[in-house]
């Protein structure tokens, strides 16, 4: 036999090392470690190791309107939520509360001096419409610093009328509290977000003063003697003397009324009938409007269910007025009940008011009884002489 030639042994090269680039991660995918293998046979040197996703990484910017938007650092991912609060703060920085609105703006803000001393607030039909609902809050403050806070919610709206506007009326003034500031601030309601607008700070006096230099004359003599009035009731209910209403009047305290007019007596009781309610007296009342005031007295036949005093009215202006004051809303004054008309204008002091008392069978129980708030005040005078 022939031998076969012997077959030479090769030694192994060793592994030719690849590096493996490391993989970062991303907010929402995996990376990986930076690893290596062999390029000829591919065997793994190093083994990469898998890296958790980093998950997002938001920065949150406050959007003014209720909500916020979250943008992730990287820039992959982006959304706008409401605001979610923990101990009143919001992780974008907003605070728990009502946010401003630069549209929430008084249209007009003046002094109404119709049935009382009031605060006429205005508003466009265009910011009204926008908002589930709108109010005014106002808060007076008083001399000592005292503060008292009225929501405003009841308005008259003019669109009828073919004005675009709203009106909200603030009546708690006093005529003691001429001087009182007053701060009122328009809140609204939209999806069950809050905002807030414009505040406006004033006083009646303030507002009568800075008028009278460019009021006609009617006018100046209209805002002199209300300033007038109201030291008057300061000095009476001793209230705030220090700074009288009047005080700043110079030189126009000569539009204060000062011939006493030629007074008329409006007083009259006419015969209806009806004899089981009879007046004890009439009588002002001066809290925030002149009121006057039909002090009655019910006899042993009748009792309260179902009466109601019956007004009417001519105002000045020639506007017949006439309603009815449900017995529920009378005052009973130790063993009296007074009967309260009190939506009589500046312009009414003349204006002669008939209350009739009724049954619930609209049958007068009473008498016609008329007065005047001009009658009144003269009674009062010729007694205090």
């Amino acid at each position: 036999t022939t031998a076969l030639n012997a077959i030479p042994t090769v030694p192994a090269t060793g592994h030719t090392e690849v590096t493996d680039e490391a993989v970062a991660p991303t907010c929402t995918t995996t990376g990986l470690t930076a690893g290596s293998h062999c390029s000829v046979c591919g065997a793994v040197i190093v083994a990469q190791e898998v890296v958790n996703a980093t998950g997002h990484s938001y920065t949150y910017t406050d959007n003014d309107d209720g909500t916020h938007t979250a943008t992730c650092t990287s820039g992959d991912d982006t959304y706008t939520e409401a605001h979610t609060f923990t101990d009143g703060t919001c992780v974008c920085g907003a605070v728990e509360g009502p946010i401003a609105a630069a549209d929430l703006v008084f249209f007009n803000k003046s002094l109404s001096l119709q049935e009382c001393t009031a605060w006429s607030f205005t508003l466009t039909n265009t910011v009204m419409n926008k908002y589930d609902s709108v109010y005014v809050v106002v808060t007076r403050k008083d001399h000592t610093g005292a503060e008292e806070v009225d929501v405003v919610t009841t308005l008259t709206d003019h669109t009828a009328t073919g004005t675009k506007y709203q009106t909200f009326m603030y009546k708690e003034l006093w005529a003691k509290m001429l001087n009182d500031q007053i701060s009122a601030t328009i809140y609204a309601e939209k999806d069950g977000v809050s905002y807030y607008g414009e505040t406006y700070t004033d006083s009646v006096a303030n507002y009568a003063l800075t008028k009278l230099p460019t009021a006609t004359d009617k006018m100046k003599a209209v805002y002199a003697n209300m300033l007038q009035y109201g030291a008057m009731a300061q000095i009476y209910y001793a209230y705030d003397v220090d700074h009288l209403a009047n005080a700043n009047l110079g030189e126009y305290a000569s539009y204060v009324t000062s011939a006493a007019p030629t007074t008329e007596n409006h007083d009259a009781v006419i015969a209806t009938g009806g004899t089981s309610v009879t007046l004890k007296q009439k009588a002002l009342g001066t809290a925030n409007s002149v009121q006057l005031q039909y002090i009655m007295q019910l006899g042993t036949d009748v009792t309260l269910d179902g009466l109601y005093a019956e007004v009417s009215f001519t105002r000045a202006n020639g506007t017949a007025v006439n309603y009815q004051i449900a017995s529920s809303s009378w005052i009973a004054q130790s063993g009296y009940y007074a009967i309260i008309v009190n939506n009589l204008y500046g312009y009414d002091g003349r204006t002669a008011v008939s209350v009739t008392i009724k049954n619930a069978n609209d049958e007068a129980v009473s008498a016609t009884y008329i007065g005047s708030i001009e009658t009144q005040v003269n009674s009062r005078q010729i007694a205090n002489n």
